[in-house]
């Protein structure tokens, strides 16, 4: 099971909910629980004892979360046994979830000391960090197991290391009783315990117990407010000493940056978000590598969690990348923290780092980078990774990059092509077929066009796509029917001179459905560098095809309104808003149809645009406005036998305001006609009714 096939969702807690499965919030005094949370809580469970190996850890951490979130005793009592199961995988996913968990999970504290007695050291070191967050009660519990003469000294170790965690006097008391209060205690103990006091306080006494005492005498009456001040003393000292013989002691640096990174991992989530940012330059420039790495790990995370990173922390991010002597992996995070935060010049540092990199799944990281980022310095390192068959398909997709952003001088087109032709020897794919279509000779684009008829639709796509950016309408143009070459037909028509042609020829190519939006919206593009005249025939080539509707048209013809007086005569005006307006109407926008006729520049210059405008203004109900352009109540009457068939709702409001506004008009002739139009509309509407009509 992976977490990337189950759709995520949020809860009360702001935790991510894993399953999909809307959280009620739980409370604990809820005696019983519904079938639904019943179900969940199995699910939950189940998941997080599932025994397959296949199964990722974050999937098994998330199910512990989940429960964590129910908030109710089932769950917690499940999160128990969890971590009592001795299974190692189970144990750390509910260790993960608690330390992720932004508060201490109630309930879990029995268990997790209990856990202490019989647990893997990783995962003792992490249950460890957990416990002090639980204050002086789970003190207490570590404490009394470390100190239970009844059980086995391998069960008492894993408290007494986890009493260094809490960095506290208090801690130092238990740990020193166990040194001073008779009998003395096993060999085993005495050494757990003085590995224990060196991890708190950074002294390098081991298994001396007096050495602890003598050193607990001089201390044990020290006032407990100086207590911080002295340990941080004794591990700044220990600290130089262990770093003046980090050449000599290989061994001796790891333990020391071990014991430092413990350190500065629960110290630094003590600090605020403001005192972290502070901090994390120094962290980042620090002579221990592991020290460096969980600055870097701190910066990834909140870059994930979409938190400002300030410029001091960018820059020495870039530090990290160009440090030849940094490790790669560390090297490599640098790089994509600073590409996911658009660092300036974040290419071209990828590229120099490139130059030193021989592990071909780090090389084919920064080629993934570099796709998004092209660089021309990367691509000599390009061409060398293009034919590895792990970061051979990064280094065709960063050349692609070069090559659609026009990066690539035609001094090394040679060396390129010669490049790609090698490397599709060893396979022809998609990403090879489309560089090569694109920067290839005539016979490259020949054997490259050939795959047009390809089986496979990504080396149709591909070779596509390489043939248009090259300009090579023809063949495109032979098959645009093909769902996959259709995109990039008019995508080349796109690219051809500005003018009604262009726009003919894009309409004159039915779409797909999938490709009717990028269609549309290539026509649009293409239609607004048009002037009037040409506006006016590409909407004739526009209306002359079935598959277009009235909207794009509309949407084209929109521009009439906005030409500037110098750029169009009042004729080419009038018939432009003409057919906008009747568009307009077509699609039902009575109001967009009378705004494009009441523009001031919109002046009447013809019978039909008056009739439209009187019409539009009806229809719009600005009847004081159709009432200036005509008072005529034979007109008005006229107009309303005309949409009586085509628009039987509009036309029933009209008649209603033409008996209000023309109440002394319609005793005489006129009202006959009305009487006449009223009876047809009302026979309309009742044919409509039953059937046997048809209205708006």
């Amino acid at each position: 099971m992976s977490c990337l096939t189950l759709a995520a969702c949020g809860d009360a807690s702001k935790k991510p909910n894993l399953f999909g499965i809307p959280l009620p919030s739980f409370s604990s005094s809820e005696p019983d629980l519904s079938d639904r949370e019943r179900r969940q809580l199995e699910l939950f469970d189940r998941t997080l004892h599932n025994p397959s190996m296949d199964i990722d850890p974050q999937t098994r951490q998330q199910a512990a979360e989940e429960l964590i979130a129910m908030d109710v005793t089932e769950a917690t009592a499940t999160l128990g046994r969890a971590l009592e199961s001795g299974e190692p995988a189970v144990v750390m996913a509910v260790i993960d979830a608690m330390e992720d968990w932004p508060e201490p999970v109630e309930g879990l504290l029995p268990a997790a000391t209990e856990t202490l007695r019989d647990v893997p050291d990783e995962q003792l070191e992490k249950l460890a960090l957990v416990l002090p967050r639980y204050g002086s009660d789970a003190l207490n519990r570590v404490a009394a197991l470390a100190r239970d003469r009844n059980q086995p000294p391998a069960q008492r170790t894993g408290p007494i290391y986890a009493l260094s965690a809490f960095r506290s006097r208090e801690a130092a008391v238990v740990l020193m009783s166990l040194l001073e209060e008779p009998p003395p205690e096993p060999p085993e103990i005495v050494a757990a315990t003085g590995a224990s006091l060196e991890r708190l306080t950074g002294l390098p006494y081991g298994a001396d117990a007096g050495q602890w005492r003598r050193w607990w005498d001089q201390l044990r009456n020290e006032p407990i407010e100086d207590w911080l001040r002295i340990m941080v003393l004794h591990l700044s000292t220990r600290t130089s000493e262990l770093e003046r013989q980090i050449n000599a002691q290989g061994q001796e640096y790891d333990e020391i940056a071990q014991r430092l990174t413990e350190a500065l991992r629960e110290l630094f989530l003590s600090l605020s978000a403001d005192q972290q940012l502070e901090r994390l330059p120094i962290l980042l420039s620090d002579p221990l590598h592991p020290v460096r790495d969980f600055a870097l790990g701190r910066v990834e995370r909140r870059l994930r969690d979409s938190e400002r990173i300030p410029d001091p922390v960018q820059v020495k991010l870039a530090e990290r990348l160009n440090d030849p002597a940094e490790a790669p992996a560390s090297r490599l995070l640098a790089a994509r923290l600073l590409n996911d935060l658009n660092y300036q010049g974040t290419a071209y540092q990828v590229a120099a780092a490139l130059t030193e990199e021989s592990d071909p799944a780090h090389a084919a990281s920064y080629l993934d980078i570099l796709a998004k980022r092209p660089a021309p310095s990367a691509l000599e390192q390009i061409l060398r990774w293009l034919d590895d068959s792990t970061a051979g398909e990064a280094a065709a997709g960063a050349l692609w990059s070069m090559v659609s952003s026009d990066l690539i001088v035609p001094e090394m087109l040679p060396a390129v092509r010669e490049s790609v032709r090698g490397a599709m020897e060893w396979g022809a794919t998609p990403a090879l077929v489309r560089v090569l279509g694109a920067v290839g000779d005539p016979d490259d684009r020949e054997s490259v066009e050939s795959l047009l008829d390809s089986q496979d639709p990504a080396q149709r796509r591909a070779a596509a796509e390489g043939l248009a950016y090259a300009g090579q309408l023809e063949p495109l143009l032979a098959r645009a029917s093909d769902d996959e070459i259709y995109p990039f037909v008019i995508r080349v028509l796109a690219r051809g001179p500005a003018g009604v042609e262009t726009v003919a020829a894009l309409v004159e190519l039915p779409p797909p459905d999938a490709h009717r939006q990028e269609w549309a919206q290539t026509i649009k593009t293409a239609a607004e560098a048009l002037d009037a005249p040409d506006l006016l025939a590409a909407d004739d080539a526009l209306a002359a095809q079935p598959h277009v509707d009235a909207e794009l048209r509309a949407e084209i013809l929109s521009r009439a309104a906005q030409l500037p007086a110098d750029a169009v005569t009042m004729d080419q005006r009038s018939a432009l808003l003409v057919r906008l307006a009747q568009l307009r109407l077509a699609l039902g926008e009575y109001q967009g149809a009378y705004e494009v006729l009441a523009r001031p520049n919109g002046a009447l210059t013809s019978v039909e645009l008056a009739e439209l405008r009187f019409e539009v203004a009806v229809l719009a109900g600005h009847y004081d406005d159709a009432n200036t352009l005509n008072a005529d109540v034979t007109a008005w009457i006229a107009l309303l036998n005309e949409l009586i068939d085509r628009r039987p709702q509009a036309a029933a409001v009209i008649l209603e305001e033409i008996r209000r506004r023309f109440p002394e008009e319609l005793e005489g002739e006129a009202g006959e006609l009305f009487r006449a139009a009223d009876e047809r509309l009302t026979h309309r509407t009742v044919s409509a009714g039953d059937g046997s009509g048809s209205s708006e």
